[in-house]
């Protein structure tokens, strides 16, 4: 029986947590109402950037996860079926909560989820999928110098192209399959040749400061420049999801959960919360939610001074993940008894009998 790592559902935990905080910094008008150059503006930027690398984490898990595994066809017909469901739900509670009349094409996109790019990273993770079977016959049969040779000039490329006005390989700063696919690689890489067991957790909390704070510098010291000398230096330059110092970052947090012992008094509820994860994601990304809620919610952190703006911060996160982890539970146990688990399984079977036909 294969030994299951919980530090990784502990992870999944952490960083949807650090996407959350991400989320309420944007949406609720925290980075756009701190004045330049203030306390207050280094503080949330550093916020920021610190939970930046979150979304790189998730696509490294999938490929440290499923390096040698093929993708499970029920589990994606349930990932299209969680987020047609929260759609669905969504729209039933903006029409009442918030008076929201949805159309036609807004009533037809949410069974369309994935083509409709509602969510960018379910649309790009359906994607992977589709490549999982390549990446991974990639990994099984080319040697590791030539995987660590293509990773390090195909990043140092993909970081120079930050210079230039145009998207030269259509990587739209992380938010695309191409970028999945990269980090799944690397991901895959970690596992099969157990690299990150060299990265003790002393060494990642190191590597994550030291990213960070590279990324944090290089904003400060650009935009102080730019601001005395009305030049126009890119301070963002590392602060994107393809940027060497959120690459680190990403790997650090991971290798730093992965390595995290977890009681086993403790491994079942880990593991159930880290299970409910992406539907943390799904239901407060929603449109609807994320703008009559997620905003709203942000907006009263904006007059709180800073010593109290970071653990209120903290405790609507908290406030947030918890409420969205219990509907997911609740829903999963709802596709449970009502059998649409199994419907799901005889359709998946169905697929992968007339897909072996075919062959």
């Amino acid at each position: 029986m294969e030994h299951r790592n919980y530090g990784i559902d502990l992870s999944r935990i952490a960083v949807m947590l650090m996407i959350i905080i991400m989320h309420i910094l944007s949406y609720g008008g925290l980075l756009e109402q701190a004045r330049p150059f203030t306390f207050r503006y280094w503080v949330v930027w550093g916020i920021k950037i610190a939970c930046y690398c979150a979304v790189n984490c998730y696509a490294l898990i999938s490929g440290y996860l499923m390096w040698n595994k093929y993708p499970n066809i029920a589990r994606l017909l349930g990932i299209w079926l969680q987020v047609v469901f929260y759609n669905l739900v969504c729209v039933v509670v903006g029409n009442f909560q918030f008076s929201i009349v949805p159309d036609l094409k807004s009533i037809l996109t949410c069974f369309f989820p994935i083509t409709s790019y509602t969510y960018w990273y379910i649309s790009s993770y359906f994607g992977l999928m589709l490549f999982v079977p390549i990446l991974n016959a990639a990994l099984e049969r080319v040697s590791s110098y030539t995987l660590r040779s293509a990773f390090l000039i195909g990043l140092l490329m993909i970081f120079l192209n930050r210079f230039s006005p145009n998207d030269a390989y259509h990587l739209s700063n992380g938010y695309s399959l191409l970028w999945l696919m990269i980090l799944y690689l690397i991901g895959g890489y970690f596992a099969k040749y157990r690299s990150l067991e060299k990265i003790d957790l002393r060494k990642s909390v190191l590597l994550f400061f030291v990213s960070i704070s590279l990324t944090m510098a290089w904003k400060v010291i650009l935009e102080y420049y730019n601001s005395f000398t009305s030049q126009s230096f890119p301070s963002d330059l590392l602060f994107s999801y393809t940027s060497p110092t959120i690459i680190l970052a990403g790997i650090a947090v991971f290798s730093f959960f992965s390595k995290v012992k977890i009681p086993k008094s403790l491994s079942k509820a880990i593991k159930s919360i880290g299970t409910a994860t992406l539907g943390v994601y799904i239901i407060h990304m929603n449109p609807i939610m994320c703008h009559n809620l997620l905003a709203p919610i942000g907006y009263p952190l904006v007059s709180l001074h800073t010593r109290a703006m970071v653990p209120s911060l903290l405790c609507v996160t908290l406030a947030i993940f918890t409420v969205c982890t219990i509907i997911e539970l609740v829903r999963l146990w709802l596709f449970r008894i009502t059998g649409v688990n199994r419907l799901v399984e005889k359709v998946a079977s169905r697929l992968a009998k007339i897909t072996v036909t075919q062959q």
